[in-house]
């Protein structure tokens, strides 16, 4: 079952994917077994207005460990320009 706001991780391409689920082609010998193991991450997106942030709110993002270090580096360099503007 494909979850909503997911993708395929660490995982090769679906053969074909539909509105449920991932379908895979594989070649398994006769009368073998084969373990065959697919992860998906999850996509999380949030939408900040940070315009309003304090000074402190800004620096508690950056310190969130949960936070990809992409956007943290944003909040490093908001903050940054923000006290050279003052």
């Amino acid at each position: 079952m494909i979850r909503p706001n997911s993708e395929l991780y660490k995982t090769e391409k679906a053969y074909e994917k539909t509105d449920s689920l991932y379908r895979f082609k594989k070649v398994i010998p006769a009368y073998k077994s084969v373990e065959f193991e697919v992860s998906e991450k999850r996509i999380n997106k949030t939408i900040y207005s940070i315009h309003n942030f304090s000074e402190g709110q800004i620096i508690q993002y950056t310190k969130n460990s949960q936070m990809p270090e992409k956007a943290k580096k944003l909040f490093k360099e908001l903050l940054f320009v923000r006290k050279t503007k003052l």
